[in-house]
């Protein structure tokens, strides 16, 4: 499996995917998805593409971050100024048919959104939403907004997440309704709590796993297990009275989460000095209790994971994906076909893939004058030996690697993934 592009890509970064009616919802900063005006936000029947109404519409910059579903309505929330013809200031409602916007006056940005107990809650950056004073995070029951006490006190808020029937609060936050919370803050309908010590650096996705409130970080995170001193992770769980370690791997960073045929996954991915800017999406491997490469990788900021049509989807600001051109919008693919230069009667496999120390090969296939090279995607060798079926491959640095097999009439490459 590896990443490959739909028909037609976005002109600019996607942000979120949410399903609707069946169709896929996409949102980011574009105004255009291939030939298609789609102004912010767009829809994708698996065939095509279409602009909801004629889209939303804000001063240059601005984007629509992320949209929920409730009782057959779309809401998205973002910075921007209209939504079809209708004024609406960072929020706005989809019916199927039309825009309503849910406020016409705030300021700041809206990132995040979320049903709790049959309510819309929003968080942002602003302190006004609507001519209503409310820090950081606000409620709209149907026909007004609310306020949540007296709010967060803090920059803002990035994820919104129900669990264990509270709404979490996710950010950079010092205190919720005047109650000492250090990055996540927890919501019960009528007061705010803190959650047991918190979590202290740039926080980016929640997610139910197993029964538990998974909290992603883009950087490392501390928290507290028991009193005591504090451990740094990546990726920490909560089962509604206490923290634990859920993964501790190196350089790890957290974009977005998302489940995917009962398998756990998240964009962001293990990076390194050579390619600060490359990401991955990762899938959890519960029997090596380490996270893995899905695919070759792609080139740039994803903070777009969904699934579609039994599909699974990742968006952002890259213009690369599994080493080929591929923009702001990527899916998961089976690309077993593309891995072979020539084709053989027999099947060479390469394998584990990722891989850490050794990689094995196995295939019928005559031994005599078989050379095996390993090369970077650029080109360049990095280890070279006639034929064996097991390789040590340990010398080399984590990253992505082609194992190219010659000899006897073939030229087979196979694609590998070095993690450590």
């Amino acid at each position: 499996m590896d990443w490959g592009c739909l028909p037609q890509s976005p002109g600019d970064q996607v942000t979120s995917f949410t399903e609707y009616n069946t169709k896929l919802i996409v949102t980011g900063s574009f105004s255009t998805v291939g030939s298609v005006q789609a102004n912010l936000i767009a829809s994708w029947d698996g065939s095509s593409w279409n602009q909801l109404g004629s889209g939303l519409r804000g001063p240059s910059g601005s984007f629509a971050y992320e949209s929920v579903v409730n009782n057959n309505e779309l809401f998205v929330v973002g910075t921007f100024d209209s939504a079809g013809t209708v004024k609406a200031k960072n929020i706005a409602k989809w019916d199927g048919s039309n825009w309503t916007g849910l406020a016409t006056s705030g300021n700041g940005i809206i990132y995040s959104a979320a049903f709790y107990n049959n309510e819309l809650y929003v968080g942002g950056t602003f302190t006004n939403i609507d001519g209503m004073s409310a820090n950081h995070i606000a409620k709209w029951n149907g026909s007004n907004w609310q306020a949540l006490g007296s709010g967060i006190n803090g920059s803002n808020v990035n994820d919104l997440y129900v669990y264990q029937n509270e709404l979490y609060v996710l950010g950079t936050i010092n205190s919720a309704g005047g109650v000492p919370c250090n990055g996540i803050a927890r919501w019960n309908g009528t007061s705010w709590d803190s959650v047991m010590g918190g979590v202290s650096t740039t926080n980016a996705s929640m997610i139910e796993w197993q029964g538990k409130l998974l909290v992603g970080s883009q950087y490392y995170t501390n928290f507290t297990i028991t009193p005591g001193p504090q451990i740094q992770s990546r990726v920490q769980q909560w089962n509604g009275t206490a923290w634990s370690i859920f993964s501790q791997q190196e350089t790890i960073n957290v974009r977005k989460f998302a489940i995917h045929n009962n398998n756990l996954y998240f964009s962001g991915g293990i990076t390194n000095s050579l390619t600060p800017e490359y990401s991955n999406v990762m899938k959890w491997n519960s029997l090596s209790s380490l996270w893995e490469y899905v695919g070759s990788g792609i080139n740039h900021y994803t903070p777009a994971l969904g699934t579609y049509n039994s599909e699974l989807l990742c968006g952002g600001v890259f213009n690369t994906a599994q080493s080929g051109k591929c923009d702001y919008l990527a899916k998961l693919v089976d690309v077993t076909s593309l891995n072979d230069l020539s084709q053989i009667n027999n099947e060479i496999i390469v394998y584990p893939n990722p891989c850490a120390s050794k990689i094995y090969l196995e295939g019928n296939w005559s031994l005599n004058q078989t050379q095996i090279t390993i090369t970077t995607l650029t080109g360049q060798n990095v280890l070279q030996q006639s034929f064996s079926n097991e390789i040590d491959i340990l010398s080399l640095y984590q990253g992505i690697y082609i194992v190219n097999i010659t000899g006897n009439g073939i030229s087979i490459n196979r694609k590998i993934i070095v993690y450590r």
